[in-house]
């Protein structure tokens, strides 16, 4: 089919076909001399077009119609929706209209307060004229700035979710350079996401809990220009990009204080854009305080998932080293001694940094393991020996080291999950028990006994402190698998 018997069938111009061609609303074959062959199926698509733009229906949201992201039903409902909100603006107008002319207002003499405040008989005739034309504005800087947060706070979660999960980075953790680089990433990545979720859904999820929702003039939704043109405008205007200081005087300048006027922000009215509200019901904020808890909680099982070691159930001691290892980097152990696969100890320590350890120096103990049938571990065990010490002893010398292979065993174990949260009620055992010289925990089928006799001693603390030229101290971890855990 030609385009001249197109035009006749669809009763559109040559220039509308090409144009919504060029918006993707339709595409014809292709004959092998490069003209269009268009099919009557390109015709009908072309009179539904004609028809829905006649009800002001946008093409973006007719090429949702086509790909079945949106249906028609809920469309129409929607354009009603405006019209009739318009009808009703129109007769508000129409009213007032008709009340001045009756009145024989002239402008220069015209008393506008009058209009603007009518007394109450007259509203029910008419809304005041600064209403009739306004829309639901969110003049609310409070809510605007919660849901704001919410949808930060988001894709902060989203950030630890794959740091956590995917490189097992200990997000409770760190600098505060650290936290601050988080930040700025995770402003990134809403910088990012925004704009797509306004132009698709005129909305954000923290939006859409607060009942706040992004418009252009004309009621539609943003084009995803104009989104990442408000959400890039917001970052400078209204955080100042995060600059400390500018930050908390841009959100009060730019938009506090014109929230507070009636006045729109600049990153909606520079780019042709409304921000509205629904309503401003109450349950909203329980909602969103519901949220932002979830979004704690969340935090604390995404940390609980990170600190699972990777081999779990029965352990080799190869697979005990792994999980050494892993849990030594997660909590961040600076000796810079791991274990290989045979269970003795190296040292990553890069060349030229030297790791000062106070205390009296002694070597480094190596694990002993008792294995099964099999090759599974049953017993694990550390002892280290003081003898003769002239300064200081640290018992808690080798703290880390008793820890993370406790963990490594006992987080390994059926029945150990996320939720059960094990590395800290044994941290916070080994704290309360290690100082006072001997500790006993059981813990999912693993029993694990500390111990520390000294002779010539006097502990303070942590800390042994030679009495005597002779003396001796000897610390020992057993860390043994019950028959159940197998």
């Amino acid at each position: 089919m030609t385009i001249q018997e197109v035009e006749r069938q669809s009763g559109m111009t040559r220039a509308n076909i090409r144009f919504y061609e060029e918006k993707g609303l339709l595409t014809p074959q292709r004959q092998p001399n490069g003209y269009r062959d268009y099919s009557a199926a390109d015709v009908e698509t072309l009179r539904r077009v004609r028809l829905l733009r006649s009800l002001d229906i946008s093409i973006d949201t007719i090429r949702a119609l086509q790909s079945g992201e949106r249906t028609l039903e809920a469309v129409l409902a929607e354009r009603e929706r405006r019209w009739n909100d318009a009808k009703s603006r129109a007769g508000d107008a129409e009213a007032l209209c008709q009340r001045m002319r009756q009145d024989g207002a002239q402008y220069a003499t015209l008393d506008a307060e009058k209009y603007l405040h009518p007394q109450p008989e007259a509203q029910r005739l008419y809304h005041p004229a600064g209403q009739a034309d306004q829309r639901p504005y969110a003049f609310t800087p409070w809510r605007r700035l919660l849901a704001f947060n919410l949808d930060y706070e988001l894709c902060l979660l989203l950030l630890y979710a794959v740091l956590s999960l995917g490189f097992h980075v200990n997000i409770t953790k760190g600098s505060g350079l650290l936290s601050l680089l988080y930040a700025y990433l995770a402003l990134m990545l809403q910088v990012l996401i925004e704009p797509w979720l306004l132009h698709r859904f005129d909305a954000t999820p923290g939006k859409a809990i607060m009942g706040i929702y992004i418009e252009t003039e004309s009621g539609e939704r943003p084009t995803y220009a104009q989104a990442i043109a408000r959400t890039w405008k917001r970052f400078w205007y209204g955080l100042g990009a995060e600059i400390p200081i500018l930050n908390l005087v841009r959100m009060w300048k730019k938009g506090y204080r014109p929230c507070q006027n009636c006045e729109p922000c600049a990153w909606d009215s520079e780019n042709e854009l409304v921000c509205l509200i629904h309503d401003r019901k109450a349950w909203r904020g329980w909602i969103i305080a519901a949220a932002y808890a979830g979004c704690v909680a969340v935090n604390v099982l995404l940390s609980s998932v990170a600190a699972l070691p990777p081999c779990r159930g029965r352990l080799t001691v190869a697979q005990f080293a792994r999980n050494y290892n892993m849990l030594a980097n997660y909590y961040g152990d600076e000796t810079n001694w791991r274990l290989d696969e045979t269970g003795a100890w190296e040292d990553i320590t890069p060349a030229g940094v030297f790791i000062y350890r106070a205390g009296n120096w002694i070597e480094r103990p190596e694990w002993q393991f008792t294995l099964d049938a099999d090759g599974y571990i049953q017993r694990a065990e550390l002892a280290v020996d003081y003898r003769n010490c002239s300064i200081m002893a640290l018992v808690s010398t080798f703290e880390n080291e008793t820890l993370l292979g406790t963990l490594s065993l006992a987080h390994a174990q059926p029945g150990v999950h996320a939720w059960s949260f094990a590395p800290q009620r044994i941290a916070r055992a080994f704290k309360q028990q290690v100082d006072t010289g001997s500790m006993r925990i059981d813990y999912r089928g693993v029993s694990v006994a500390y111990d520390c006799t000294y002779q010539g001693f006097s502990q303070t603390g942590a800390a042994l402190i030679p009495e005597e030229t002779e003396n001796e101290a000897h610390v020992k971890l057993r860390i043994e698998i019950g028959d159940e855990s197998h």
